[in-house]
């Protein structure tokens, strides 16, 4: 069976390769020196939200300190943000019923007709996504990847469209429908715009590309999504991904 690609932990050693990001750093030492609870609180969110890239323990560290500060802050919108980065860890882990026991109660404080809470709302669908995904056939993953799309759609939410296109995608190429993969991928990057907010699920839309390319034997293409991935990964810090897209460019040229 294909590896569910960019949806579950790989084994890479990353940090041993290319080191911490300036971005991590960054977000490190705000998270230590920022003057205010508020600041240290964004930062420290902020980093979580690179939870592919930090090491495990490092991820629940930071959503645990965040999971507290936000308590002391009252601030409900990003104690909801820090148990998601806890579900996250969680789900680096494989512990699915821990990371449902985090997420279930919580989607039940929001609805996406509230547009300052909407996208906590979609982020807990996403990781709600991850453990509904875990069927071989995929029916009911599929089913509720299009249900979101649709949510989002309703709410001109392009960027929670691109990333269930993504993931429907994935669906896809895992149960052997490749241009059905590449197509749903091709058309998650057609809702994107440069906004740096559409940054990470580019990069995992042009990975996933590179692969499905890779697969079917359509080399340059491949090559030409490894490089997108690489340099938007290298450029935003994501060094998870980057790692990935090395790989990706070194086995196509042994190949060319």
């Amino acid at each position: 069976m294909k590896r569910f690609l960019l949806l579950i932990s790989l084994v890479f050693l990353v940090i041993s390769v290319f080191g911490q990001s300036p971005r991590i750093d960054s977000l490190k030492h705000l998270s230590r020196t920022s003057k205010s609870d508020k600041a240290r609180l964004k930062a420290m969110l902020k980093l979580c939200d690179m939870f592919e890239t930090l090491p495990k323990d490092t991820l629940w560290n930071y959503a645990v300190k965040a999971r507290l500060l936000a308590t002391k802050l009252h601030d409900g919108p990003s104690l909801s943000l820090a148990i998601i980065a806890q579900a996250n860890a969680y789900m680096e882990w494989d512990n699915l019923d821990s990371a449902k026991a985090l997420i279930i109660p919580e989607l039940h404080k929001y609805k996406p007709a509230d547009p300052a809470v909407r996208d906590i709302y979609f982020k807990l669908l996403h990781i709600r996504q991850g453990w509904i995904s875990g069927s071989e056939d995929y029916k009911d993953a599929i089913t509720a990847a299009y249900h979101i799309i649709e949510e989002a759609e309703k709410y001109r939410d392009s960027l929670v469209v691109a990333e269930n296109l993504n993931l429907l995608s994935v669906y896809k190429y895992e149960m052997d429908f490749n241009k059905e993969a590449i197509a749903l991928a091709l058309k998650g990057l057609s809702v994107t715009t440069s906004n740096p907010r559409y940054n990470y699920v580019v990069i995992n839309l042009a990975g996933n590309l590179a692969e499905y390319y890779y697969y079917v034997g359509k080399l340059d293409s491949a090559m030409y999504f490894a490089d997108k991935t690489y340099n938007l990964s290298e450029k935003t810090g994501y060094l998870h991904f980057q790692s990935w897209a090395m790989q990706k460019k070194i086995r196509h040229l042994s190949e060319s």
